[in-house]
């Protein structure tokens, strides 16, 4: 999907400025139809809100979230083990984030624990919830990581054992 992108953005080049304009709205006006925005790939839309200039009208930055969660816990998905899922909704809502599209206080609290339950290498769980932060607004990771921190000396985990 990148590569298409870059073909259009190439395509585009050759238009003159009004023409690419008027190209652009067509484009924004087709994608507003929900069954072709939600046939777009979640990985896709930072480059094309790039290309287009914007979300087209009718889709929200909730759409597009509930999208990735779809793209990652969906029936499409269901056999992937858990540990899959939560590592590609971290990455598609690290992406997302690019584009001011955040991913909510109550689903990230809830991945958040997830991503610590699992039995996974440390590095990993790590670099998952990296990803998944990454994609949380600033206050709502700073009262994710308190949670945590908090959670863990509830637990009676020293400083130094704090390897997540």
């Amino acid at each position: 999907q990148e590569c298409f992108v870059a073909m259009l953005r190439g395509a585009l080049s050759a238009f003159q400025e009004d023409e690419r304009k008027q190209w652009r709205e067509d484009a924004l006006r087709e994608l507003a139809a929900p069954e072709r925005h939600q046939a777009i790939s979640v990985s896709a839309w930072p480059s094309l809100c790039e290309l287009l200039g914007g979300l087209p009208d009718g889709v929200t930055p909730t759409d597009i979230q509930e999208m990735a969660w779809q793209q990652s816990f969906g029936d499409d998905f269901r056999r992937l083990p858990a540990d899959k899922k939560l590592q590609r909704y971290a990455k598609l809502a690290t992406q997302l984030a690019a584009i001011g599209i955040r991913v909510d206080l109550a689903r990230a609290r809830e991945l958040t624990e997830d991503v610590c339950l699992l039995d996974l290498p440390a590095r990993e769980r790590r670099k998952t919830l990296v990803e998944l932060l990454g994609a949380v607004a600033v206050k709502d990771r700073l009262q994710l990581i308190e949670e945590q921190v908090q959670r863990l000396w509830s637990e009676g985990r020293e400083k130094q054992s704090f390897d997540l």
